[in-house]
């Protein structure tokens, strides 16, 4: 019955998110243009070409081009020109003053970009595609990020076994450990009994409770035991006041797969500053397979950011150096908005005194022991804790978020 149950629940999240990704959506893929369709274009085109055709979910393409046509033309006729017009009345003024870029030269080029390549204007704020010599196809998007790791994996032989290992963190944490790599000890692993969740808060002060097989931390929660009662707090910062609250979220969390139930990680004291509630901050390190082996690649420092009424919290992302394990600040210019530069300089004035990252060297080292576990994945994110004792590894991502890496890299579409 169980199994009925579990099997009913994915059919039913599957079915969900092919109507929102493949159906009930207003705009193109994009980059989207004709010139996909002729044949001698650039390395970029023909790129996005591909991740084009194979960033849809799962519907087939007899019956999603169709759609992806209608949704064009709604796109070109009415959505996109509306739009452009409250992207440059909601950024215009401050991107004005801020870049010296007027407002006829930034409707002027996010029209260009919405109309010739699909690309919301909002995002192409993001992107700072204002810029008259920006070039929007150097760019992996977010709705691209799935289809380019799935083809630079097929480029390096990823097989299906190297995805499943790194999407169950628990056969990734028993296969790292056996090589003395520090994984965070699982207290218990649950299909969704509330006495496991119990029972583990007599052995542990604090938990945190995610799928074993998810990601992005979906619907993950941490809980502790209060003085009269049980309380904690979801991943995107709302609390969980009470019992009742965090059986909720229990729930929902279940109901998505098994629940990995671990004990919940100290920041170590040099980190601390930047966390005033305590919440964990995390460390990602990407080892990528390049032309010499396997390498660090990219680093970034995950904090927590401040919990505002009515909005999902987020992490603020902090730059580091791969060489030494120091944290720096990107341009100015890097920022679209001075509140977001403000924002960055004051976690960075919190961790002033941090002259280089606690274990650097040792986190590097297994970054990459654990990659040669792995070593027909393109390149994998490893996201770590420094703990007051040491580094302690959460889990392994083989389907890591680009955006962040591109603003510190370039755009990972430019051609080799």
């Amino acid at each position: 019955m169980k199994k009925i149950k579990t099997f009913a629940e994915k059919l039913k999240r599957g079915l969900r998110q092919l109507w929102y990704r493949d159906v009930w959506h207003l705009r193109p893929t994009a980059p989207l243009n004709w010139r996909y369709f002729l044949p001698a274009q650039s390395a970029a085109i023909r790129l996005h070409r591909q991740l084009w055709w194979h960033s849809r979910y799962k519907l087939p393409g007899l019956l999603w081009l169709p759609m992806e046509l209608v949704r064009w033309t709604c796109w070109r006729l009415w959505a996109a020109r509306r739009l452009v017009s409250k992207a440059v009345a909601s950024n215009g003024l401050e991107v004005a003053e801020r870049f010296g870029i007027s407002t006829d030269m930034q409707r002027q080029q996010l029209a260009f970009w919405a109309n010739a390549w699909c690309i919301d204007p909002y995002t192409a704020y993001n992107w700072q595609l204002f810029r008259p010599n920006a070039d929007g196809l150097a760019i992996i998007y977010e709705n691209q990020t799935s289809a380019f790791h799935a083809l630079q994996n097929r480029k390096t032989g990823a097989t299906k076994a190297d995805h499943r290992l790194l999407g169950d963190k628990i056969k990734l944490a028993e296969k790292l450990s056996t090589l003395c790599i520090p994984m965070v000890e699982t207290a218990c692993m649950s299909h969704g009994d509330w006495q496991n969740l119990d029972v583990a808060l007599f052995r542990y002060p604090k938990l945190f409770c995610k799928l074993r097989s998810g990601n992005q931390g979906e619907s993950a929660f941490a809980v502790w035991r209060a003085e009269q009662d049980i309380c904690g707090l979801a991943l995107d910062g709302k609390p969980l006041p009470d019992a009742r609250a965090v059986q909720e979220a229990w729930k929902t969390l279940s109901a998505k797969g098994a629940v990995l139930i671990q004990p919940l990680l100290d920041n170590h004291s040099a980190l601390s500053p930047a966390s005033d509630d305590g919440s964990v901050i995390t460390l990602r390190v990407v080892t990528r397979i390049g032309a010499e082996g396997i390498n660090v690649w990219f680093a970034e420092l995950q904090i927590p950011g401040k919990i505002e009424a009515g909005n999902s919290r987020g992490s603020w992302r902090i730059a580091v150096s791969i060489l030494k394990g120091e944290l720096f600040s990107l341009p100015k210019h890097s920022f679209l908005k001075k509140a977001w530069q403000d924002e960055n300089d004051f976690y960075l004035q919190q961790l002033a005194t941090l002259e280089k990252l606690p274990f650097w060297s040792e986190i590097c080292q297994h970054s990459i022991k654990a990659h040669r576990e792995l070593p027909n994945v393109w390149a994998i994110a490893w996201d770590w804790v420094i703990t007051p004792d040491g580094p302690i590894l959460l889990e392994g991502n083989g389907g890591w978020g680009l955006d962040t890496p591109q603003m510190q890299l370039g755009g990972f579409a430019n051609p080799p």
